[in-house]
Order: structure tokens, then C-alpha cells, then sequence
């Protein structure tokens, strides 16, 4: 059953650009209110003045974020709550891939996604003026699977998939109603999947594995996303996508 997402609010990090920016669009097309941020203010204000301007100023607000400074992770939930006057989905979504510097990527990749779900909790409980909600953390199919050529990126994503799948048997989540779940997309039409000139593993693994696994179009993984939202009995699962493959719950 398709859920309702009009008038929801909802939060996304690194929704400047990429998939975090085609999430917001597409909840924004639903009928939800969004509160955009992203660590590059620039490709904030770009985005947020598309979506102003084609979805309403009311609709969407903005606040630039570092997910590894936790006053700014704060600063952008505020935002979204005084704003919006609550707060029902957040999507975990910001994080990097470069294995030169793995351990940023750790403080972003998982410490952030960390820090956004248990914000996320905080500002859904009932105890806190919450009414439930949705979590959807943005994992990787290298948060399923071994991958070779990124080897720190990979565990990464294995930890917001054990992270979540935790969080969702704990009676804490389960007595607020709060779902909380993660998309695993693989190789995506996106900047993610460029290969630093100073990256540490060797591009020619790399690119035996895009040519092995393809690249799916950003509307292909947007309309995973929007089967998590969609899906009520996936509490604690993880939806992988593939092309040619389809999706499949973990």
C-alpha cells in the first residue's frame, strides 16, 4: 500500500546533489515537507531554490551540515522541527568513497548515520511529543557483500546495515513505532562512483566490477526508496537493488 507522505515531514542528509537530492524530490512530490542539508553550501542553495521554486518555499527549508559535527546534525533537526513542527521520515543518506582517506570515512559513512538515527529516534519518540515514523538509512550493496577494491567503504556500509537491523529489534523502536530500514543500492549513475586520482585500490578491480554489475539510473534506486516507504511489514530489513536484478529484501 502506498503510503501517505503528504504534509509528512521529512529530513534527508547530503541531499544537495545525487540520491539525497532525488529522495527529496521525489517525497516533495508526494506532498511532504523537506529540510534539506548537505556539507557544501553552495550545492545546498542550488537545490534548495529548485525546490522552492517548483514545490513551494513553504514546503522546504535548508540547513548546511557536517554528519560529522554533531551541533550541526542538532542544528539541522531543529531546523526541521521548528519549521515543519515535527518530524515523521529522516533519511540517513551523506557519505563519501574514498579509501585514501578511510578513516573520514568511517566519521561520515557510519558515525554519521549513527548520530542521524539516534537524533531520528530522539525526535520520534512519544515521550519527546513524537508519533513514530520511518528511518531509512542508505547503505550499498557493498553493505551485503565482500567488494574487493573498497575494502574500508565496504565495512562502512556492513555497519549501518548491522546498525539498523539492531536498532529495529529493540524494544525502544518497537513501543514508538519507529521503522527503521536500509536501501542497498549497487553501482548508481551518480559522483559517488568516481575513482579518486590518489585512491588506494587498484582501478582496474574497480572497473571489472562496474562492467560486471552495470550502472542503474538514479530513478531506478529512487524507486526502491519509495518501495521502503511504501512497504509497512519491512521493519528492520534491507532492499537491495541491482540492474537487470531487481530488488530483494536481506
Amino acid at each position: 500500500m502506498r503510503m501517505q507522505v503528504a504534509n509528512k515531514v521529512a529530513l534527508i542528509t547530503g541531499s544537495g546533489k545525487g540520491l539525497g537530492k532525488a529522495f527529496a524530490g521525489a517525497l516533495l512530490a508526494r506532498g511532504a515537507r523537506v529540510c534539506l542539508s548537505d556539507v557544501d553550501p553552495k550545492t545546498l542553495q542550488a537545490t534548495y531554490d529548485e525546490y522552492a521554486s517548483q514545490f513551494g518555499k513553504e514546503n522546504v527549508c535548508s540547513t548546511p551540515c557536517d554528519v560529522t559535527v554533531e551541533s550541526n546534525l542538532k542544528d539541522v533537526f531543529a531546523e526541521a522541527r521548528q519549521n515543519f513542527k515535527g518530524l515523521d521520515i529522516v533519511v540517513n543518506n551523506a557519505g563519501i568513497a574514498d579509501e585514501s582517506t578511510w578513516d573520514k570515512m568511517v566519521d561520515i559513512n557510519l558515525k554519521g548515520v549513527m548520530r542521524g538515527t539516534l537524533m531520528g529516534m530522539d525526535a520520534m519518540k512519544s515521550t519527546n511529543g513524537g508519533k513514530g515514523g520511518i528511518i531509512i538509512n542508505i547503505a550499498s550493496m557493498a553493505g551485503l557483500l565482500p567488494v574487493g577494491h573498497v575494502p574500508a567503504y565496504t565495512a562502512t556500509k556492513h555497519g549501518v546495515v548491522a546498525y539498523t537491523k539492531s536498532w529495529a529489534i529493540n524494544t525502544e523502536t518497537l513501543n514508538n513505532n519507529i521503522r527503521l530500514v536500509c536501501l542497498c543500492p549497487a553501482y548508481t549513475d551518480t559522483d559517488i562512483i568516481k575513482m579518486p586520482e590518489n585512491a588506494v585500490c587498484g582501478k582496474s578491480l574497480a572497473n571489472a566490477s562496474l562492467q560486471e554489475l552495470g550502472v542503474m539510473s538514479v530513478d531506478t534506486v529512487v524507486a526502491a526508496f519509495l518501495k521502503l516507504l511504501d512497504d509497512s511489514d519491512n521493519h528492520g530489513k534491507a532492499l537491495s537493488v541491482m540492474k537487470g536484478k531487481g530488488m530483494q529484501y536481506f
